[in-house]
């Protein structure tokens, strides 16, 4: 990937990683570390990213997080982040890929949708698409 001033910008980005799967959120970091972004949150579940969440409801730029998890999944986090945050960007990441799912993702807000399995240049071309969203807002 070449460096441009936008990937330089990457470092400056703070994320929340909510999944269930160790592997997969051990990957997410991996692609996220890759790309410069190195201010990181993880939570395992629903219920731990909205416990971070409450408490530090502006020090994210942006969701990553799965659908299916236990205690709470990814879309009641959704609203429950979009209740605190109403404009934070927030990617879905799941294995539920039929077009009713995306529906219902993209109805209830969802800003990106992800459908697993991913490859890493997927995930990049999303993120990059949402630090662009973030540093346009910024401006």
């Amino acid at each position: 990937m070449q460096k441009t001033s936008q990937n330089s910008d990457l470092g400056k980005l703070r994320v929340l990683v909510v999944d269930d799967d160790p592997d997969i959120l051990s990957l997410i970091l991996m692609i996220l570390q890759s790309m410069g972004i190195r201010d990181t949150e993880r939570a395992m579940d629903g219920e731990a990213a909205l416990e971070f969440f409450r408490s530090n409801p502006w020090c994210v730029d942006f969701v990553i997080c799965d659908w299916i998890m236990p205690k709470m999944n990814g879309l009641e986090l959704f609203a429950q982040v979009r209740n605190i945050n109403p404009n934070i960007p927030f990617m879905m990441l799941t294995s539920k890929s039929s077009a009713d799912a995306v529906r219902t993702a993209v109805g209830a807000g969802v800003s990106y949708y992800i459908a697993k399995p991913f490859t890493q240049e997927t995930l990049k071309k999303k993120v990059l698409s949402i630090a662009k969203e973030i540093f346009a807002n910024q401006k």
